[in-house]
């Protein structure tokens, strides 16, 4: 990191994520303004929870222990018990590979 030191004669220079960037900073506000309306929010929100009611439909017809939270266009995978209701956190050393094993198995 000591390369990227400015106070270094020599030092490389980097513009950084948000340093100055006129051009995705005019992107980004382009996107919020014209491109990310209430309507494109409801049908990404929309896809996101038919993806993961199919996604927790396969897992109950392949008997996977996997199952799918969240909201909208968000989602999370967790290892599910054989039931498939809560979460399982293998603590046996024995018990860690288990879930992706479990659901390899069952083609998901």
């Amino acid at each position: 990191m000591a390369q990227f030191d400015p106070r270094v004669a020599g030092a490389l220079a980097h513009a950084g994520t948000f340093n100055n960037n006129v051009v995705t900073m005019s992107a980004g506000i382009a996107g919020l303004t014209q491109v990310l309306t209430a309507d494109a929010i409801e049908a990404i929100n929309a896809r996101g929870d038919a993806l993961r009611t199919r996604l927790n439909a396969v897992c109950r017809e392949r008997r996977a222990r996997l199952q799918f939270t969240g909201l909208g266009s968000l989602l999370s995978a967790h290892t599910a018990g054989a039931d498939r209701t809560g979460l399982r956190r293998g603590t046996r050393k024995q018990d860690r590979g288990a879930p992706v094993a479990d659901v390899a198995g069952h083609g998901v």
